[in-house]
């Protein structure tokens, strides 16, 4: 072996050595156990006192959900509360997640890091509560990685 081709295998030894450890990092960087998920807009309807169901937006400063995975699974819950909703699926080959919060529907895209939270309850109930507390309502937002 020449001099030439002892430098040429050394050289390609070495860009083996600096790419493997690269692509090790950046496979491990895929495995996410944490989504900080901020809504944007909330938007649906209120019953008001006079009987009538409107159209109203929500307030939603300061809310922050948690997709978090867990030893059994994905939970989401709203930041600081320790009530996590226990039924999320896993991720599926599109990037989707589905949770599921007594009744209200959270989807999640990992790819997009847009959620969408609906709350279908309220119009069709018999005993609506003049308070919000029974109101449809449609809530989207961004998520991070944690």
């Amino acid at each position: 072996m020449n001099h030439f081709q002892r430098n040429l295998d050394m050289n390609k030894l070495l860009i083996l050595l600096l790419i493997v450890p690269a692509v090790s990092f950046a496979a491990g960087s895929e495995e996410i156990d944490g989504y900080l998920c901020v809504p944007s807009y909330s938007t649906g309807f209120v019953f008001e006192e006079s009987g009538k169901w409107v159209p109203t937006r929500f307030s939603i400063s300061g809310d922050k959900y948690l997709l978090k995975k867990k030893e059994a699974g994905w939970v989401w819950n709203k930041f600081g509360q320790k009530r996590f909703a226990r039924n999320c699926e896993d991720f599926d080959k599109e990037g989707y997640i589905k949770c599921n919060d007594f009744g209200t529907e959270i989807r999640m895209n990992r790819v997009t890091l847009r959620f969408q939270q609906i709350h279908p309850y309220g119009y069709v109930v018999d005993d609506v509560k003049v308070d919000g507390k029974l109101t449809p309502s449609f809530t989207i937002g961004t998520c991070s990685r944690l």
